[in-house]
């Protein structure tokens, strides 16, 4: 399982061709969106659109609404936080070299 950060950065390197086998990669769009309409009470609406747009174009996200929000930026706090404007990306990979490493340390993965 790789991380975004969860232990120690040892100086691993994984590499294809030296220590890993196979490596595959997924990108996953499905999620992305970079404009999403959120409401809050009183009829509060907000629209925020990503910078991501002009990589990704409109990506329209399902509105939110929450009635606990009263004020307009704390509204487009959540908004943006419930946003996901960049593609998941995972790795798949058969190595040779994991025995000694810990569990969530940092490693390195370079393809080419």
């Amino acid at each position: 399982h790789f991380s975004k950060s969860l232990g120690p950065d040892n100086g691993a390197q994984y590499r294809y061709g030296h220590n890993i086998k196979a490596l595959s990669r997924k990108i996953d769009t499905t999620h992305l969106r970079t404009k999403i309409t959120a409401t809050g009470k009183n009829g509060l609406t907000v629209t925020y659109t990503s910078p991501n747009h002009t990589i990704w174009g409109i990506r329209i996200a399902n509105p939110i609404s929450d009635e606990r929000f009263t004020n307009a930026d704390n509204l487009l706090k959540k908004a943006k936080d419930a946003l996901i404007d960049y593609p998941e990306v995972s790795f798949e990979l058969d190595t040779i070299d994991l025995l000694d490493k810990q569990l969530g340390e940092k490693v390195w993965l370079i393809e080419n």
